[in-house]
């Protein structure tokens, strides 16, 4: 489905009266028409407001992000300075190095720029063997013990872009509402929803009865879907499920 389908869609549900609404020639016709400027040129503010939505529902797939401990266990390593502030030298002429702290504080925001919400945080071996996993997450920082071989690996709900933001990326498309809206990840059921949303947004002031109806619409869509889970079976699970 297109952007442009999509605002065609709102508009049906806002005004299923209206014949003459296609899909053809929005930008010239219905974006420029006093008649609908205001419903389309206030549609992709809301419809960017029911992708967040969507978002804190925590109902679309979970991402996996791996993070290797030997990248971070050398990143965390600093120089060691003499009193002139020049590095001091290994026997072989390598820079000596210290560790200043015992634990690795890892930016999240530097792995994974799409990160909502984590929903599990494992460590891996170098066999791939899971293991109980220590933690504390403050703000955009994961802070874990000091491991120097093995990943930590996040399971996490992921965090949708404005429209804009996949247009600009999208070199290729240079009408935005011919942007094809599965790079953001959405199936065609949420976006069958959206439509509520925007008639629940841009009807708020002036049709308020009709308004409540359509968000308590999208809001029972958005319940109905379940949240992904993560099954364990292990004969560790007794430990498993501390994590989950």
């Amino acid at each position: 489905m297109k952007l442009g389908d999509l605002k065609i869609n709102c508009y049906k549900l806002i005004d299923p009266s209206d014949e003459q609404v296609i899909a053809s020639n929005i930008m010239t016709v219905y974006e420029t028409d006093t008649a609908y400027s205001f419903y389309f040129l206030n549609m992709l503010n809301s419809i960017n407001q029911a992708i967040t939505r969507i978002t804190q529902a925590c109902i679309l797939p979970l991402k996996r992000l791996e993070i290797d401990c030997k990248e971070e266990y050398e990143k965390a390593l600093k120089p060691c300075l003499d009193k002139d502030n020049n590095p001091i030298l290994n026997a072989d002429g390598t820079e000596k190095k210290y560790l200043p702290k015992k634990r690795l504080s890892i930016n999240l925001a530097e792995k994974a720029d799409d990160i909502y919400k984590v929903k599990l945080i494992e460590y891996e071996d170098k066999n791939g063997n899971g293991n109980r996993l220590y933690y504390r997450t403050i703000g955009n920082y994961l802070d874990v013990a000091l491991m120097m071989e093995g990943a930590i690996v996040i399971y996490y709900y992921p965090r949708i872009k404005s429209v804009e933001w996949y247009y600009q990326n999208q070199k290729s498309v240079e009408d935005i509402n011919d942007l094809e809206l599965s790079v953001l990840g959405l199936n065609d059921s949420l976006l069958s929803i959206i439509p509520y949303f925007v008639k629940a947004d841009l009807l708020e002031h002036d049709k308020p009865t009709e308004a409540i109806l359509a968000r308590n619409v999208f809001e029972q869509y958005l319940s109905s879907f379940e949240s992904p889970d993560i099954e364990i079976h292990n004969k560790q699970k007794s430990w498993w499920s501390d994590m989950v």
